[in-house]
């Protein structure tokens, strides 16, 4: 009886979270039959999940097709390691920064958009952009 209390309360508790217009993840088993029928489509260089710096948990902005939410379990998609994702594959989508003074990615509300690649980023957003910690010292970076 117990068991089955708890398994009602986990669904009653995952449907309330996935009716927000953004969702939280603990792990990289995402399907799009998870997220309500209104959740938005990502726009152009828009990073589809981010970590929230409160829970650690990947709070997903917005979905990459019909068919995919985000693809955070790919590393070829990850903008930094467990902490931001893009729908593309990141090396042949993103050019590389030429200057650690402009912007890698600029946040305004919810939403992320990345300029260019780096090596590493100064992580968390300050002020709604993340620069560069360090350039990409070559054209493609290898995972």
């Amino acid at each position: 009886m117990a068991l089955s209390l708890d398994i009602l309360m986990s669904v009653t508790m995952v449907t309330a979270v996935l009716t927000t217009v953004n969702a939280e993840y603990k792990d990289s088993r995402l399907d799009s039959r998870q997220l309500p029928a209104n959740f938005p489509m990502c726009q152009h260089r828009q990073l589809c999940a981010v970590a929230s710096r409160a829970t650690n948990n990947l709070r997903v902005y917005c979905r990459c097709s019909d068919d995919t939410i985000c693809p955070i379990s790919d590393d070829h998609h990850a903008i930094y390691p467990n902490t931001a994702y893009i729908c593309q594959h990141v090396n042949s989508y993103l050019d590389p920064c030429v200057d650690i003074t402009i912007p890698a990615i600029v946040t305004t509300s919810e939403i992320y958009v990345i300029n260019c690649r780096c090596d590493t980023y100064q992580w968390p957003p300050v002020g709604g952009k993340v620069y560069c910690e360090s350039l990409s010292s070559r054209m493609f970076k290898l995972f």
